[in-house]
């Protein structure tokens, strides 16, 4: 009852809820970090650290850590561009994610 309690006291940001007028002036932040990333053509799944998501058409991207998740083709055009190779990031697959590991029930 604890637990519920303290959800519901959470405060909640976002389209149609509204966003803090401090965001505004805010200051303003870029992605350190190269991405490697994959186009993936329609509907797609993706085990992620934060459990399953669906991509509906977008890019296969792996984080830092070498985590896959998903990112929407219209987000990805908004926010990454390409770089050159040559300032590439070595391969951040761990070896044993490269066999499938089977279907995810829709």
């Amino acid at each position: 009852m604890a637990e519920e309690k303290a959800k519901r006291e959470l405060p909640v940001f976002g389209i149609g809820v509204g966003l803090p007028e401090e965001l505004r002036s805010a200051p303003r932040f870029r992605k350190k970090v190269l991405t490697q990333a994959v186009r993936i053509e329609g509907p797609f799944m993706v085990e992620t650290s934060e459990g399953v998501l669906r991509c509906e058409d977008g890019w296969l991207a792996l984080d830092q850590r070498g985590y896959p998740y998903p990112i929407a083709a219209n987000e990805f055009d908004l926010i990454y561009e390409p770089v050159d190779q040559s300032d590439a990031i070595p391969d951040t697959v761990p070896d044993e994610w490269d066999e499938p590991h089977g279907e995810v029930p829709l």
